[in-house]
């Protein structure tokens, strides 16, 4: 769905793009419906409201950073996944974190046919706390149709813990 063009930046191919495209800037203003750039969504909550369609797609900015849980809370389909991936230049990639205040910096339950791309993912604690950086549930359904492409996940910890009581 992705390729590089010559300045490093992220192009969507147009023909697998078959739903809207969101973008995420933390640095955006407030109100935004987030279906271009420059009148992107600011926050998690406002991208856990969304109410996403098979071939969506939730675009981060490269070089934001982004503090709490993403919850995926719809699925895709086979030939159309929910796409979750990073816009804009550079090589920072955009930050999850889940700052220990989300059970699992990116969480979803019964959800099929999602993509996580080219996202850095962290969640760390001081308290007693089981954390997780990507945790998709199947508790009542089937799942597949997972990919996690491309992601730096690091610093999932809750240093209270001892060795043998983390959960990685």
């Amino acid at each position: 769905y992705k390729r590089k063009n010559d300045n490093n930046t992220s192009v969507t191919e147009i023909s697998k793009v078959t739903g809207k495209t969101y973008y995420v800037d933390a640095e955006a203003g407030e109100g935004n419906d987030g279906l271009t750039p420059e009148k992107a969504l600011k926050t998690l909550e406002e991208v856990n409201r969304l109410r996403l369609e098979p071939g969506d797609q939730v675009l981060f900015k490269k070089g934001c950073r982004w503090n709490g849980g993403l919850i995926i809370a719809y699925s895709g389909e086979k030939e159309k996944p929910i796409i979750y991936d990073a816009y804009g230049t550079g090589d920072q990639m955009p930050i999850i974190n889940g700052s220990g205040d989300a059970y699992a910096a990116i969480y979803g339950v019964d959800v099929s046919y999602i993509s996580i791309r080219n996202l850095e993912i962290t969640n760390v604690s001081n308290e007693t706390n089981y954390l997780r950086g990507i945790f998709i549930n199947a508790l009542h359904n089937n799942v597949e149709g997972i990919k996690v492409i491309n992601n730096y996940i690091h610093n999932i910890d809750s240093s209270n813990l001892t060795p043998w009581e983390r959960d990685v």
